[in-house]
């Protein structure tokens, strides 16, 4: 089972997929350990068991800088073998994205893509695989930043984004007032809506955002469940609403 928690910045997104990964079952694909695994699954035996034995000062580099961008590069042309369209997604992206250049576009697409095979390709029976960035965040990125692009054109695109791409089995849209969702990124220090390219308030580009992510969510519950959940209470109260939907599937 595939769950993405989804939603703008300062809905909580990370630190909701934190706490679930506490909980037993739950596993968090890139950010759990997925390339280690499918680095295993790839080759298992004495190369997989060799890397035990490099010293522990040298093993994160080994790990960062060598097996886990193998395994990402790998991962997405698995995937690209399985969903083909991908690449021309991508490529009629670059009409309606106006803000990232075309190597920047296309280097987001091939992370996305990448993270998301390492994950579910590692996913063992029975765990639920839990993750924040999968492409309907991806297809956040892209329409926020589509400027003098006209609304027919980004509806197409969105469509055909979604007539494309996996999604989850579920999608929790976390749903937070829009003055919470400011507050959370001025607490912790990181300010997504302060973008060169708004030339509005911060409280205009919150509410553009929150309005971009509710027809992201709208669209994708044509094709998979949606289930809008509150996250501006307690943590525990979102953690439980979640897991009690996750069980009822």
């Amino acid at each position: 089972m595939y769950v993405e928690i989804f939603g703008p910045p300062g809905a909580g997104k990370s630190t909701v997929v934190q706490e679930l990964l506490h909980n037993n079952g739950f596993y968090g694909g890139e950010k759990d350990g997925a390339a280690g695994r499918y680095f295993s699954n790839k080759f298992g035996g004495i190369v997989g068991f060799s890397v035990k034995f490099v010293p522990s000062s040298i093993r994160p580099y080994i790990e960062e800088y060598t097996i886990i961008p193998y395994c990402k590069y790998e991962s997405f042309f698995e995937f690209i073998g399985e969903c083909p369209e991908y690449m021309n997604v991508l490529y009629n992206a670059q009409e309606i994205v106006t803000i990232y250049d075309t190597r920047k576009l296309y280097r987001r697409g091939w992370e996305f893509a990448a993270k998301y095979y390492l994950s579910i390709s590692t996913t063992k029976e029975g765990e639920i695989l839990c993750r924040e960035k999968g492409f309907p965040h991806l297809l956040f990125k892209f329409l926020w930043r589509s400027r003098s692009v006209s609304r027919r054109k980004q509806n197409h695109f969105l469509t055909e984004f979604l007539e494309t791409v996996p999604l989850p089995d579920v999608l929790i849209y976390l749903d937070v007032p829009p003055e919470v969702s400011l507050k959370r990124q001025y607490d912790r220090g990181k300010i997504v809506v302060e973008k060169d390219w708004e030339d509005g308030t911060p409280e205009q580009t919150q509410e553009k955002i929150d309005k971009i992510c509710e027809t992201i969510a709208n669209e994708v519950s044509r094709y998979t469940r949606v289930e809008k959940i509150e996250n501006s209470d307690e943590l525990h109260e979102t953690i439980d609403k979640i897991t009690k939907t996750v069980k009822n599937y």
